[in-house]
């Protein structure tokens, strides 16, 4: 079982929110962490929207 980091799913959760920076800030926060490439490349695709 692989689960994302936690960093992602706040990303997630800010932008559902409408708080662009904050979901930027997240996902970018994952991206640093993750040491799985798939999920690190979908987090830094979200970070640039």
């Amino acid at each position: 079982m692989a689960l994302r980091p936690v960093a992602h799913t706040l990303g997630e959760l800010a932008a559902l929110l409408d708080r662009d920076r904050g979901a930027t800030a997240h996902f970018a926060r994952a991206a640093d962490r993750w040491n799985a490439p798939r999920w690190a490349t979908e987090s830094r695709s979200r970070a640039a929207t």
